[in-house]
C-alpha cells in the first residue's frame, strides 16, 4: 500500500503545468503542503508482530517513511485528519541535513523570507 501525497492532497493540474521550479509552485506547495517538492523516497516500513497484535479488532496500523523538503507536510496531514476523522495521524520527522538547527521545540531550518511568510500565514490559517 502506498502513500502518495498528491493522490490525497492534490496539485492543481494548472500549478503542476507550471513545473516544479516556478515560484508560483513552490508556493502553492509550502502553502499547502509545507514543503517545496513532492515526498521522495515513500516506502512502507513493516511493523514488528507485537505491534501487529496490540492494535485492537477492527483497528490497523501503517507505518510510512519518507524525505520531504524544508519541512515535514503537517499541513496536507492535517487536511486528511480533517476529511477522515476516523483515521488517527502520527507524523515525526528526523532531521539529516546539517543546515538544521536543533533548539528546544525542535529542528529549524533557514529558510527564504519568502518561504518564512508562507509558513507564517499558513499558520495562521490553520489556527
Amino acid at each position: 500500500m502506498s502513500f502518495d501525497l498528491h493522490s490525497l492532497v492534490p496539485v492543481p493540474w494548472p500549478v503542476l503545468q507550471l513545473g516544479p521550479d516556478h515560484p508560483k509552485a513552490i508556493e502553492w506547495m509550502f502553502s499547502h503542503w509545507c514543503t517545496t517538492w513532492t515526498l521522495r523516497r515513500v516506502e512502507e516500513v513493516p511493523l514488528a508482530k507485537e505491534e501487529k497484535k496490540a492494535w485492537p479488532p477492527g483497528q490497523a496500523l501503517i507505518r510510512y517513511r519518507f524525505w520531504s523538503a524544508d519541512w515535514s507536510p503537517w499541513q496536507a496531514i492535517e487536511k486528511l485528519e480533517g476529511e477522515w476523522p476516523a483515521l488517527s495521524f502520527l507524523l515525526s520527522f528526523q532531521v539529516e541535513w546539517p543546515e538544521f538547527q536543533q533548539d528546544a521545540q525542535g529542528a529549524r531550518r533557514k529558510v527564504s523570507p519568502a518561504l518564512a511568510k508562507l509558513a507564517s500565514a499558513a499558520q495562521k490559517d490553520a489556527a
